[in-house]
């Protein structure tokens, strides 16, 4: 379910990963770094350092997960290895960057490295060639590079002392280290702490010691450690569940004295605390008039009722495993836990709602921060994600509940063992395995009523066939998860599962799925999530008409997308539409596609064959999405520029859209809905080689946008007066009040800057101006009360900046190459400054 994670702190085999290319960096200077690093006690897996045989990447890989933080050194050759970029990409998926990452410059400058250029240039432009189709993959290299090159590193060959600059490195990764066996530390004294709360709170609830609640054999020794001579036979003694059972019964049987005689009642309705309070009530008053819809309304019953299914369902996990929200809510639709309340209001959010209520009461507990990175956004993690955190069922609640669940509807087998499962009557079963053979699928075949399977394999899964008998046997299955196993196809006979309604196939090595899938008229949830030799989908997928979310990396994998896609109207989740030209694949597919939420990426505009086309798209009325891209791939002629236009201009989004970006457009202007202060969410925008328009839009309207990104588009000149405010807006209203991030970066053509009105620009935090050769005036930026972070890079032209045009409350100014201004900038520089850099 869950991708690839590092393992806990117990199990990082070593400190520090070595990246680095063998090309161009001497091994003696590899050596003498590996020795320092060996000195202080500080474990190292270098890039090249595998046993004879095996394969480079896993176990490469492996390594990484197994590591605190990594060394990165970058030289001259880095980029041209692949190998050294996919290192560094699963080290930013394995380790805090930027902490946990050290860049060593080896013969490159970090603007290089930053911008791309020189070696770096060279490299990605050949890089861009060989993965043409996979632009996705190049984005992440760029993105990561970007980041890695305003890391301040070190620079051996710079270095006057090369022994200095290594035992440099070594203190940095020693104090990173020492930090993070604290944190470490921290977290495994509160983790006691809370296990010390819960056996407490356990005490108090159900009127029993820590030691009762042990399993027998750890009474019997604590008992004989505590009193050898006490004659205490423990084995007559209860366990924890026997314990639950009493308490929970005798609160039952206070409750059920409440309702005189003949009353009848189906399930319970209140909780244990609500039970007591409402006995001791009766024990007062002598009396049993209850009336039950004063103590709890109706729909509360019903939520208290469906909450009790959904906590039975979350005890098939094992204790420690991990979902994400959207993923647990998505299992309990398929199982018909949770039913449309209106048409107002979607199963999935009921979900979320009932999700969160778990989390509230302390049943699903937030496990760890999901740092699945989106190499495409201004941001790591789009603020709207509903995939933010990893959860899990807290231990104590998943023993408690476990013990109260239903043992002939849910069974859990572990290694092939169906101790306690009836092949008559259980109904859902994970099945935790390293490995399965066939003579337990023929087991699995017998348990005729299951509607719930879920192979949760541990790492290294040998499973690499599903026989088709499976489908044909399990008439009542609605939920299958094959996730992570070797399997490279389904069977045809997957068709036969006609109530099928969600289906996990992620991170496996599918290539195909059969045609005969389009006969699964019930599935909601289709996950081929990293699935990388999957190219294609089956024809048959328009019949797929209840399905509401594909989760599958389109843009990488996909040449087309499936046909008459508009077919699928309950979807929610699609990551991307690739535009096509023929019928079956206009951008008209996506026209009653109403229920779409959360990202769209729209690609290949330039396939939009009309202005009508794009308005039949009708986006406006998308109102649950949240992010848009547009973007087309390549740059149109001139005389296409004007069709461009109109067709941005006709794909007006919903006014809650929180994040846009536009990419590669060829128009002449950016669409007028873009300076309309009707889209009043927005928090983020990027403008991307857009590479004609000539004006920059008036953004200082939107009230709520925080990031802002501009980057190569080249014809604009002057960032001008109606940038912060349209004509008609009066000069009174503060400009971008809450904008906190501006990248201006690659404007070939920028030449002035010229003012900041008084009051815009209040929550500024960070302006970086980049690479703007022809760029020659900025305004003071004196009344940005709380800017931190000033940067001028490669902007050679760029004539002055007084001490008194920055404001004091200034942390960091960095100046690269900007030789005038470096020359103007007074030597005392600014007193109250924690990091000036200022170099040619």
């Amino acid at each position: 379910m869950n991708p690839p994670t590092p393992p806990p702190a117990s199990r990082r085999n070593y400190n520090v990963f070595l990246s680095f290319s063998g090309e161009d960096t001497p091994e003696s200077f590899i050596e003498h770094l590996c020795r320092a690093l060996d000195q202080k006690g500080i474990s190292t897996f270098r890039g090249d350092q595998l046993e004879p045989g095996e394969p480079t990447r896993p176990s490469v890989f492996k390594a990484i997960e197994e590591s605190r933080c990594a060394i990165v050194i970058l030289s001259s050759s880095y980029a041209n290895s692949t190998r050294c970029l996919d290192e560094l990409a699963k080290a930013a998926e394995c380790v805090r960057m930027p902490e946990g990452i050290f860049p060593v410059f080896y013969n490159v400058d970090d603007a290089d490295v930053r911008n791309l250029r020189g070696y770096f240039g060279e490299a990605f432009s050949q890089l861009e060639q060989r993965f043409e189709a996979d632009t996705e993959k190049i984005g992440k290299w760029r993105s990561l590079l970007k980041r890695l090159g305003n890391v301040n590193g070190w620079y051996p060959l710079k270095s006057r002392d090369q022994d200095k600059c290594i035992q440099g490195i070594v203190e940095k990764v020693l104090k990173e280290l020492e930090s993070r066996a604290q944190q470490e530390k921290q977290t495994d004294t509160a983790q006691q702490e809370k296990q010390t709360d819960m056996s407490i709170s356990l005490y108090n609830r159900y009127g029993h010691t820590a030691t009762e609640l042990c399993p027998p054999t750890e009474q019997k020794q604590m008992a004989q450690e505590k009193d050898k001579t006490s004659n205490v036979n423990l084995e007559e003694n209860m366990g924890l569940a026997d314990a639950v059972k009493v308490a929970v019964e005798e609160d039952l049987i206070k409750y059920c004295c409440l309702f005189p005689s003949g009353y009848k009642l189906d399930t319970e309705l209140c909780p244990p605390t609500e039970h007591k309070q409402m006995a001791q009530e009766k024990d007062e008053t002598g009396t049993s008039n209850v009336n039950l819809e004063e103590n709890m309304g109706l729909a509360d019953a019903v939520k208290v009722a469906v909450e009790e299914d959904l906590i039975q369902y979350c005890c098939l996990f094992p204790s420690g495993y991990e979902f994400r929200e959207d993923e647990l809510v998505q299992l309990w639709i398929a199982e018909g836990l949770i039913k449309e309340e209106s048409n107002e209001k979607r199963m999935e959010d009921t979900g979320i709602d009932l999700f969160n209520s778990l989390v509230h009461k302390g049943f699903l507990v937030r496990s760890r921060c999901d740092f699945e990175v989106d190499f495409d956004s201004v941001i790591s993690v789009p603020m709207y994600s509903p995939s933010t955190f990893f959860y899990k069922v807290n231990p104590v609640e998943l023993l408690l509940s476990a013990n109260k669940s239903s043992p002939a509807k849910y069974c859990r087998a572990i290694d092939g063992k169906f101790d306690g499962a009836s092949k008559s009557m259980t109904q859902h079963l994970p099945l935790v395995y390293e490995d399965i053979d066939e003579m337990t699928f023929g087991v699995l075949q017998k348990f005729k009523n299951l509607r719930t399977l879920l192979l949760l394999s541990g790492r290294g899964s040998a499973i690499k066939r599903i026989p088709g008998e499976l489908f044909l046997r399990l008439n009542f299955l609605t939920t299958l998860n094959l996730s992570r196993t070797l399997i490279s196809g389904l069977p045809s006979s997957i068709g036969d599962a006609q109530l099928l309604r969600y289906l996990d196939v992620s991170y496996t090595l599918i290539t195909r799925l059969p045609e005969s899938i389009g006969s699964l008229n019930k599935l909601q949830t289709l996950k081929l999530k990293g699935c990388k030799d999957l190219f294609d989908l089956p024809r048959s997928m328009d019949r797929l008409t209840a399905l509401r979310h594909l989760d599958f990396d389109i843009i990488r994998q996909l040449d087309f997308m499936p046909a008459y896609l508009g077919n699928l109207r309950n979807l929610q989740t699609l990551s991307a539409f690739l535009v096509g030209r023929d019928d079956r694949r206009r951008i008209r597919e996506l026209k009653y596609l109403n229920y779409l939420g959360g990202a769209l990426r729209i690609f290949r505009l330039e396939n939009v064959l009309s202005k009508a086309d794009a308005e039949a798209v009708d986006l406006k009325n998308k109102k649950r999405l949240q992010r848009l891209d547009f973007r087309w791939t390549k740059l149109m002629g001139e005389k296409e520029n004007k069709m461009q236009e109109e067709i941005l201009d006709s794909l007006r989004p919903p006014t809650g859209l929180k994040e846009l970006q536009i990419l590669f457009y060829s128009g002449t202007k950016f669409p007028s809905w873009l300076s309309d202060t009707s889209i009043t969410d927005l928090v983020v925008i990027t403008l991307y080689k857009c590479a004609n328009c000539e004006h920059l839009p008036s953004l200082g309207r939107l009230p709520n946008l925080k990031f802002l990104s501009i980057v190569e588009v080249n014809e604009v000149k002057e960032i001008a007066p109606t940038f912060f405010r349209s004509l008609d807006h009066p000069k009174s209203l503060k400009a971008f009040p809450k904008l906190e991030i501006l990248e201006v970066d690659s404007m070939l053509h920028l030449k002035d800057w010229k003012e900041v009105q008084e009051g815009d620009l209040e929550s500024l935090i960070k302006l970086t101006m980049e690479s703007c050769p022809e760029l020659v005036t900025v305004p003071s930026f004196s009344g940005l009360k709380i800017l931190k972070y000033l940067e001028f890079n490669h902007c050679p032209e760029l004539l002055s900046l007084d001490c008194n045009a920055v404001p004091t409350s200034l942390e960091s100014l960095i100046i690269r190459d900007c030789p005038k201004l470096k020359e103007s900038w007074p030597k005392e520089g600014h007193q109250d400054l924690r990091e000036l850099e200022s170099c040619s």
